[in-house]
């Protein structure tokens, strides 16, 4: 059916209903707009790999889904990527391989962020603004990552509900120094 309307450029399926993903999303070669919200549907290699067959996907939403096993995402790229509520325990660091601006993890059990998130290089060409709400992310990473956060040259955004300790300490945004006072 989806195939009658390969011109598509946005498509959200929502709230379960489907056991596995529609062949016909393969077909529809315009679409740059992907929401799988809330179907239950497990995401693996197979799903991967029909994500990866449409060539002008940019945002995909899985959120509410589960994230299964997979090896191969090399050709997939995109913008925004959203995984709340999938299942996480730990950084997602295959996402990084992507390109992406945005993405979503909230709603999950993080609990650690990678060092090279911590550190947030500046001077980058692009940002990866991160959403990380409702995660138990670990007290001394929101203090590393809060600052060293220089401004929006930086590599990584971290849009989290920091704790008003965090939010009190004052940066130091001339220098590269690992330290921080509060008021």
């Amino acid at each position: 059916l989806l195939g009658r309307f390969p011109r598509v450029r946005r498509l959200e399926i929502l709230g379960g209903g489907l056991t596995r993903l529609p062949d016909g999303l393969a077909g529809m070669q315009e679409l740059t707009h992907l929401s799988l919200e809330s179907m239950g549907l497990t995401i693996d290699q197979a799903a991967f790999d029909l994500f990866m067959r449409i060539r002008n996907l940019d945002e995909l939403d899985l959120t509410g889904n589960i994230i299964g096993e997979f090896t191969d995402i090399e050709r997939l790229r995109l913008s925004t990527l959203w995984l709340n509520a999938t299942g996480l325990t730990q950084w997602p660091a295959w996402a990084e391989t992507l390109g992406l601006r945005s993405l979503d993890i909230s709603d999950h059990q993080i609990m650690h962020l990678p060092d090279h998130i911590l550190e947030n290089s500046q001077h980058q060409v692009s940002q990866l603004t991160i959403h990380a709400y409702d995660n138990p992310i670990d007290h001394e990473d929101l203090r590393r990552f809060w600052i060293n956060d220089r401004g929006y040259d930086m590599s990584y955004r971290l849009e989290f509900n920091y704790p008003a300790d965090i939010r009190d300490l004052v940066v130091d945004t001339t220098s590269s120094d690992d330290e921080a006072s509060s008021d």
